[in-house]
């Protein structure tokens, strides 16, 4: 991922890192910059924003976050939505939370772009309510750091 200064010559498809206040509208942090958008902030006298690109080797943070979801999704648990950078994991009916606390902390040690938190091991939770959360910090992930967790979960539900 490229981040920093960006001139909007440069800047559309580009993420932003901070809200921009415009004087008729707010563009806020995690916006992708269309043409439009570009042509509002030059309208406006702003000719560099502080924005993240996408590399071929990164993944957009809400994809990074469905993915994991995902594959961590299954044994009474579902996927919700991702939706800046994050993914819940939801309980389908009410129980005790239990998890491979290895691969938890596997999963955890591959990026620091990727966290998954849980609720604590053995708490009751009711139908529908949040188990965990897959979050991805800064925009995105790299595609390899994606697909090794993919890999330590498909490992661990084949043992």
């Amino acid at each position: 991922m490229l981040f920093g200064e960006t001139p909007l010559d440069k800047a559309e498809g580009a993420i932003l890192a901070h809200s921009v206040r415009l004087t008729n509208a707010t563009f806020k942090k995690g916006r992708v910059l269309s043409a439009a958008d570009i042509d509002a902030l030059r309208a406006d006298g702003i000719m560099v924003v502080i924005a993240a690109r996408l590399e071929k080797t990164d993944v957009g943070e809400d994809e990074a976050a469905k993915r994991v979801a995902n594959v961590l999704a299954g044994n009474n648990l579902r996927a919700g939505p991702a939706f800046t950078g994050r993914a819940n994991l939801i309980a389908e009916k009410s129980g005790l939370v239990t998890f491979d606390r290895g691969s938890l902390e596997r999963i955890n040690l591959v990026h620091e772009s990727l966290t998954v938190a849980t609720l604590p091991e053995f708490e009751l939770v009711e139908e529908g309510g949040l188990v965990a959360t897959i979050k991805v910090i800064p925009f995105a992930a790299p595609v390899n750091a994606v697909e090794a967790i993919e890999a330590i979960e498909s490992i661990a539900r084949s043992m």
